[in-house]
């Protein structure tokens, strides 16, 4: 769901721009595009500005399962905090936004690709190590 979603803010990103919003090499997320062009969701199209690279967009169906993320995460979300005021949400915001910065999380991406198990069969680094590609 985290690369269909960076797919869906950024349509038309290469492969490559992908990989490095997501803090991997490349290598290891072309078995995940094809995984979601296999299911339909997702679109490689060559790109209009560089002919070596495909431009990754979103199928209807995809943008149709989006629409369902989006509904479930923030009923989630509703329900998760729904003790709390509104002045407590923004202050709970800030606050897991102070303790992800401190942890070197980046923004919109979830810390597992970085461990990501290499397309040659390679285990993934143990949690916490740090990546050698």
């Amino acid at each position: 769901v985290g690369l269909l979603r960076r797919i869906e803010r950024g349509p038309g990103r290469s492969q490559q721009a992908l990989a490095s919003d997501l803090g991997v090499v490349p290598s290891r997320i072309v078995p995940l595009l094809d995984d979601l062009a296999g299911a339909g969701l997702i679109e490689r199209r060559p790109s209009e500005t560089d002919r070596r690279t495909y431009a990754v967009h979103l199928t209807e169906r995809g943008g149709r399962i989006m629409i369902e993320v989006h509904r479930l995460a923030a009923a989630h979300s509703e329900a998760m905090s729904a003790g709390l005021s509104p002045s407590q949400r923004q202050q709970l915001t800030k606050l897991l936004g102070i303790v992800a910065h401190n942890q070197g999380l980046s923004v919109g991406v979830h810390p597992g690709y970085r461990y990501l198990p290499s397309p040659r069969g390679e285990p993934a680094p143990p949690s916490g190590a740090a990546q050698q590609d």
